[in-house]
């Protein structure tokens, strides 16, 4: 999966195209020093997005970012 595609929106959100789901937007928001995905406006012409696609998702913003670190080094990772 590559990030093809982001810009920011109001309210610290990013909204970003993924080259495997290129039809659906995803809506990444900002909790503490890092992204998360908060919504996807899923197309049908895409592939169902899975847990594990989320997780792609949030990687591949934050290392666009440089919030990997913050990302990877969370309270609820560690957990």
């Amino acid at each position: 999966m590559k990030l093809i595609k982001w810009g920011y929106m109001r309210r610290y959100r990013i909204k970003a195209l993924f080259d495997t789901h290129p039809s659906s937007p995803v809506i990444l928001a900002q909790i503490n020093h890092y992204y998360f995905v908060r919504h996807i406006y899923w197309d049908e012409s895409d592939p169902i997005v899975g847990n594990a696609d989320l997780w792609k998702m949030e990687v591949l913003v934050n290392k666009e970012l440089g919030l990997l670190e913050d990302y990877l080094n969370r309270r609820s990772l560690s957990r």
